[in-house]
């Protein structure tokens, strides 16, 4: 993968160490968490599909554990919903879901 910068390169080290948390973790509730911050924020899967720049079938699909959630597609979710990874992922001591 190219970087453009030293920054982005240790950006993207650091999300790849938050998502190797999800070995541990059952993708599912992850995907599940996606879809509550998704609801909450009113975004329907076509929203996030067209702000994805990917077909509504093709997120409905990572919704639903039938595609690979990828790191990259991980993080475009997040900034979509304006949420940090670590909500996504439950890792913060406060989180609720």
């Amino acid at each position: 993968m190219y970087y453009k910068n030293p920054l982005q390169q240790r950006i993207f080290i650091i999300f790849a160490n938050k998502i190797a948390q999800l070995k541990e973790m059952k993708i599912e509730k992850v995907l599940m968490r996606i879809k509550k911050l998704r609801l909450a924020k009113g975004y329907t899967l076509e929203n996030m599909a067209f702000e994805l720049d990917i077909s509504a079938s093709t997120y409905r699909k990572v919704e639903m554990n039938e595609t690979k959630l990828t790191l990259e597609r991980l993080i475009k979710i997040s900034k979509v919903l304006s949420v940090e990874l670590d909500e996504i992922l439950d890792t913060t001591k406060n989180s609720t879901t």
